[in-house]
């Protein structure tokens, strides 16, 4: 991701429970402990990864309207090339080697992205607004972000960028702004799996 590009994404964990020392008999979980632990395992609190492509970014942005702003997006594919000078190619993606990338989300608020290195390129404190919707408080503003979470381990994500920032985005394409941070944190169209989170939530 370009810039600070990042970030995608909820909470996961299982809460275990313990039982007295002296005890020598188990009790069954109730429905309720239960429940709670299946809502866990299926949040956005997490490790989610994907394997992105060039030309996968590029299909997110143009199914968003936003196909013009694909240099300064792809830029992590091309360290050595202005968003000026990929826009001159013919085919922005040619020579863009696959990478993987990775969100994470803290039970304590925080969202993070990790590069093909491990390296962290993305943080903003976030906040689930209600169930499928996620907001997160970047550099470039508030982003909000649908996301649908299947079998617990699945993470799909949509940005829902505002008009303005679209039209802004738009105006002045070679630029990394807040719609171009949104397509690359949600990557649209491809699906997340969680991972182990290695210490980062």
């Amino acid at each position: 991701m370009s810039g600070r590009a990042v970030v995608m994404l909820v909470i996961g964990g299982l809460v275990v429970g313990c039982g007295s020392d002296d005890s020598d008999t188990s009790e069954a979980p109730s429905p309720e402990t239960e429940a709670t632990t299946t809502a866990r395992a299926a949040s956005i609190v997490g490790r989610w990864e994907v394997l992105r492509t060039c030309d996968g970014m590029v299909k997110a942005l143009r199914e968003a309207g936003l196909g013009k702003l694909a240099p300064p997006v792809v830029g992590d594919y091309f360290p050595d090339q202005n968003p000026k000078q990929l826009a001159r190619k013919a085919e922005v993606c040619e020579g863009a080697e696959p990478q993987q990338h990775s969100h994470f989300f803290t039970d304590d608020g925080q969202f993070g992205s990790l590069d093909q290195s491990d390296e962290q390129v993305d943080d903003a404190p976030y906040h689930v607004v209600e169930e499928g919707t996620v907001r997160l408080s970047t550099e470039f503003g508030e982003e909000t972000y649908r996301y649908r979470i299947a079998g617990a381990n699945k993470l799909a994500l949509a940005p829902v960028v505002p008009p303005r920032a679209k039209r802004e985005a738009l105006e002045n394409p070679l630029e990394f702004s807040l719609a171009a941070h949104m397509a690359a944190v949600a990557y649209a169209g491809h699906t997340w799996t969680r991972v182990d989170c290695a210490g980062w939530c």
